[in-house]
């Protein structure tokens, strides 16, 4: 699983953000790929920017949920810069 970072996500939904073509791009590949997946951490700050719930729930159906406790958080953090250099590479 990839878990999508909310800038990703912010960009993929503003059409008129700079980079939404290559968000765009970037989904699309992955998602071919691997299971994508949004934490319940993108589902706050997307609340947080005064989007309404059914629309985020709408705009996230097509990736997994996972909900982040502060041990999963951590785990998701500690992991992903051992993951970041493999694919640099």
């Amino acid at each position: 699983m990839i878990l999508v970072d909310t800038s990703v996500i912010v960009a993929w939904l503003d059409k008129s953000h700079p980079h939404h073509a290559a968000c765009t791009r970037s989904l699309v590949y992955w998602a071919a790929r691997e299971v994508l997946g949004v934490s319940s951490v993108t589902f706050a700050e997307l609340a947080a920017g005064a989007r309404a719930r059914e629309g985020v729930e709408e705009d996230l159906h097509p990736f997994e949920r996972v909900d982040l406790d502060f041990d999963a958080a951590w785990r998701a953090g500690d992991g992903f810069p051992a993951i970041s250099c493999q694919r640099r590479g």
